[in-house]
């Protein structure tokens, strides 16, 4: 899951990347993302059905952007062979680990607000 998770980082790294540097290519990314997205890769993306892929252009530096992610701990979602294992072997709970996941971003919200706060506060 780890490998899983850098790699979409990178990916992310290197589409944002290519987006700054190459105004057609973050056009296309924005209008079409599933199929410029799989030109750049050369294979099928796997999107479950009745999802969609989103990009939303966020460069305007006149703006601050808050993005609020799907609530995790309210959808219902099929464990994984090695989560079974995981939480079977007493490894930790992926409930424990959603609400870990909450709380983290719960604390990067109450730091935007300080920010807010510190940034609009005459």
């Amino acid at each position: 899951m780890k490998k899983e998770t850098e790699r979409g980082s990178a990916l992310a790294q290197t589409l944002v990347s290519k987006s700054w540097n190459d105004s057609s290519f973050k056009s296309q990314l924005i209008s079409d993302p599933e199929t410029t997205i799989e030109s750049h890769l050369g294979i099928k993306m796997d999107v479950p059905e009745g999802s969609n892929v989103i990009v939303e252009d966020q460069s305007d530096p006149n703006h601050i952007y808050l993005n609020i992610p799907r609530d995790i701990l309210n959808h219902e979602t099929e464990l994984t062979d090695e989560e079974l294992e995981m939480v079977s072997g007493g490894g930790c709970s992926v409930k424990q680990l959603g609400k870990d996941a909450a709380n983290a971003c719960i604390d990067a919200l109450h730091d935007f607000g300080d920010w807010i706060d510190d940034t609009f506060t005459e």
